[in-house]
């Protein structure tokens, strides 16, 4: 999973775009923000099984912010 101590100058700048909406305390955003993660971790024209793309989504959402904690 991304953190949000990654270094910008090292981090890809679409995972660093996306890292705000999955430390989101909105629903909506952060649903988005996890699908986007789920779908960045494959190649742009991969079609991800959606089995796959729903458990990149689920481990996102056990993730706790220490921001919550």
């Amino acid at each position: 999973m991304p953190y949000r101590s990654m270094h910008s100058q090292v981090v890809h700048p679409v995972v660093l775009s996306i890292i705000p909406g999955l430390l989101s305390d909105d629903v909506t955003e952060f649903a988005t923000a996890a699908n986007l993660f789920a779908l960045s971790c494959v190649g742009e024209d991969y079609d991800m099984p959606e089995e796959d793309r729903l458990a990149c989504v689920g481990a996102a959402a056990q993730q706790v912010s220490s921001f919550n904690v």
